[in-house]
């Protein structure tokens, strides 16, 4: 019967082999070929479908996938993996990252620096359950009657606490997990002559309850303490278990959704009709403050923060920094140069800028064989990125196909990610035309034709091929980072929390500036960090122990005081 099935699927994909991206149904390997990238400890142990278009995966190729789909699946099945180890481990070593202990969290990001003040509780709650109404200080001892828990002894409240006694109060979820909950003080506790209906008066002097508590578990509070914010913890935690859901194929915003299948595109798409400006834009009060390391004039939007500057040596760059140099006020697309007119705050080129503009040497002289897939950013910059909301249609270019013998991605006009200028190590003769004007009004000859180019000029550079722009992300670190950023919405709440959603070039935004938990937010930090915690049983990279949590002796609940 499940022959009989697998059949049936070949056949109805056969049939639209031509107009359907390709399911991943013939793996050469089921291992990565990089000595270097953690082994699949269970191969088979993820199943989500992954398809290819054409390109990367020709007529279907249902014998076997092509080398470059074939790395690109199974780096797709290592970021699931590295994800669940790194989930599985933040939550076993949350005590000793919190403590700031941790080697692995330390490393990538630092030791937890702002600090809250917490309750240490008891062991176990008191005996007995209560009830609480809404900007109230009085808890009620829950009716005997018949109870859903057991009925509690009558001396429970009175058994257990004192006047002056901190409690903490929160109810019970389904899960067996407590509610958000409160830390107040008992001012008093009160009973009947039978001993019976007692009461816990709160101090008058403290906040009231701020929602209605009913079967409230109480604890008592044996101390406080000042510990770290467990928030940024938190909200790696729930980024982590969302790039997981992404890498599913689930939707992290609706979690209940049926999953869908993740398409990696290797044909060219210009990142200017997935992106516009101002899409995924980041919240700034002040641009220039906020995120130093971008030009005036230019948005922190996920257009710029997936590309950077163009420092390639193509002729659009060059004219570029030509029109800088000679103060052309507009470029041949009719764009400022210069931020507001003003010379002194030129905006370099964008790579997807750069990407952008036609193939064409000049206007008059196309350049032999070019295609779209010579353009700048898709052909020396592009690894892989997701969609606008849309993580189930990845893009990878060139570079993201092109590995060295470590499987790293190489990318050509290798530079920091804002470097705006010519990127090689030698100066080669490359003729091309000088634009005269840049832009703006068009210069006729006698015959009504435009003058846009009159004479010949020697500028370029040797590409220089490397990794430093990809931080030196494997396939599968990559990957993870495009799919941190699974969302174009990035806010912050009013205590300056973000949301659980990685942010592709944060780091690169801020520079040296930022808070710890803006820097938290880089997507790459989760790739780092799924890179740290591996298990290899050929004993490579860095090995952590299967992960569980250990009993611990004398082990308190600690929650916020609130």
């Amino acid at each position: 019967m499940k022959l009989q099935h697998l059949t049936l699927v070949a056949g109805l994909a056969f049939l639209t082999a031509l107009t359907q991206p390709q399911a991943a149904v013939g793996q050469i390997r089921l291992q990565s070929r990089f000595s270097n990238d953690p082994q699949l400890l269970v191969p088979s142990n993820y199943r989500n479908s992954v398809l290819f278009d054409d390109h990367l995966a020709p007529s279907g190729n249902f014998s076997q996938l092509p080398e470059r789909a074939n790395d690109i699946l199974i780096a797709h099945r290592v970021a699931q993996q590295q994800v669940k180890l790194a989930i599985d481990y933040l939550k076993a070593n949350r005590q000793q990252i919190l403590a700031g202990t941790d080697p692995f969290w330390n490393e990538v990001y630092g030791k937890i620096t702002k600090m809250k003040e917490v309750a240490i509780l008891s062991a176990n709650p008191i005996s007995g359950w209560g009830d609480i109404d809404e900007d109230d200080w009085i808890i009620e001892q829950e009716d005997a009657g018949e109870p859903s828990p057991p009925e509690p002894p009558p001396v429970a409240f009175r058994s257990h606490l004192k006047k002056g006694d901190w409690i903490f109060m929160a109810e019970q979820l389904d899960d067996g997990t407590l509610d958000e909950g409160y830390v107040r003080r008992v001012y008093d506790i009160t009973w009947d002559e039978e001993y019976d209906d007692q009461e816990i008066e709160l101090d008058p002097n403290d906040d009231p309850s701020p929602v209605d508590l009913d079967d409230a578990i109480i604890y008592r509070v044996l101390r406080f303490e000042m510990q770290a914010d467990p928030t940024l913890y938190e909200s790696v935690l729930a980024t982590f278990e969302s790039i997981q859901m992404a890498l599913a194929g689930r939707d992290p915003n609706n979690p209940d959704e049926i999953s869908e299948d993740i398409v990696y595109h290797g044909r060219f798409n210009d990142i200017n009709d997935i992106y516009a400006a101002g899409d995924g834009l980041l919240p700034s009060l002040d641009p220039l403050a906020d995120f130093p390391r971008i030009p005036e004039g230019l948005q922190a939007d996920r257009l710029f923060r997936e590309a950077g500057l163009s420092n390639s040596d193509s002729h659009y760059h060059l004219d570029r920094l030509y029109d800088i140099a000679n103060r052309n006020l507009i470029d041949r697309n009719g764009d400022e140069v210069f931020f507001g007119g003003d010379l002194t705050k030129p905006i370099p080129l964008m790579w997807t800028q750069d990407n952008e503009l036609p193939v064409e040497f000049d206007t008059r002289n196309p350049v032999t064989g070019a295609t779209d897939r010579d353009r700048a950013f898709f052909a020396n910059r592009q690894t892989v990125f997701g969609g606008l909301d849309d993580h189930w249609n990845q893009y990878v270019g060139e570079a993201f196909l092109r590995l060295d013998e470590n499987g790293i991605p190489q990318i050509e006009h290798d530079a920091e990610f804002y470097d705006d200028t010519v990127a090689g190590d030698s100066l080669l003769e490359r003729t091309r035309s000088l634009r005269v004007p840049a832009g703006g009004v068009v210069l006729l000859d006698a015959n009504g034709q435009p003058i846009l180019e009159i004479e010949k000029k020697h500028e370029s550079a040797t590409p220089v091929t490397g990794s430093k722009s990809n931080h030196g992300f494997t396939q599968w670190q990559s990957i993870v980072s495009s799919f941190a950023e699974y969302s174009s919405s990035n806010f912050v709440d009013d205590e300056g929390n973000w949301n659980p959603v990685g942010v592709v070039g944060m780091s690169d935004l801020l520079g040296t500036s930022g808070t710890q938990e803006q820097h938290a937010r880089d997507a790459g930090n989760f790739a780092r960090f799924a890179n740290l915690v591996r298990i290899n049983p050929n004993g490579t990279g860095t090995n952590v122990e299967p992960f569980g949590k250990r009993g611990q002796a004398n082990f308190n609940p600690v929650v916020p005081r609130q």
